[in-house]
C-alpha cells in the first residue's frame, strides 16, 4: 500500500517476505506510472515484522533515495 503526503511517498508492508533492498526497487517500479510522481522528493517504506526499531537509507543514482523504517511493536512482550 502507498500513501502520498505532499512530497513524500510512503509504502506500508508487513515486511516478512521482502528484503529491504527489494523494497527500494519496488517502491520505484510500482509507482512510475503515477501522474504526480514528479512531485515526490522523498520515498519511504514502513515495515514492522521484526518488532525492533531500525532505519536504513538506500541511495542509488537510478532509483533515488529510499528510507526503510522498521517500526517497533506497539504491544508488550507476550508469553
Amino acid at each position: 500500500k502507498y500513501y502520498q503526503y505532499g512530497s513524500n511517498l510512503i509504502g506500508f508492508t508487513h515486511g516478512h517476505d521482502e528484503k529491504h533492498e527489494a523494497l527500494a526497487r519496488l517502491i520505484m517500479s510500482e509507482n512510475l506510472g503515477r501522474k504526480d510522481i514528479n512531485k515526490v522528493k522523498y520515498f519511504e517504506f514502513h515495515i514492522g515484522h521484526k518488532h525492533t526499531k531500525k532505519m536504513t537509507n538506500y541511495i542509488s543514482g537510478e532509483l533515488g533515495n529510499v528510507r526503510i523504517v522498521q517500526l517497533p511493536s506497539l504491544s508488550g512482550t507476550d508469553y
